[in-house]
């Protein structure tokens, strides 16, 4: 699996329950132009754009509880930092 995420043409991050990166592509690094080192461990808000990155840990954790998928599985294309 990480070598088919690491050769896709778009940027492709794995995260956990928590929001925290745990894989992130070779195209999120160019785009975004911070190392792998630099992504993995930290929370995924970082590349959102403020009002987004701050309600995105609740988003999770209501999806933790209820298990309603209101956005996850879904493909969506929003505007990074």
């Amino acid at each position: 699996a990480e070598k088919i995420i690491d050769a896709a043409f778009d940027s492709l991050f794995v995260i956990n329950e928590r929001g925290i990166i745990e894989m992130v592509n070779a195209t999120s690094t160019t785009v975004f132009g911070w190392t792998t080192e630099e992504f993995i461990g930290q929370n995924i808000s970082m590349i959102m754009p403020s009002d987004h990155a701050e309600n995105h840990n609740s988003y999770l954790e209501r999806y933790m509880k209820t298990r309603f998928k209101k956005m996850i599985g879904k493909e969506r294309e929003v505007e990074a930092r």
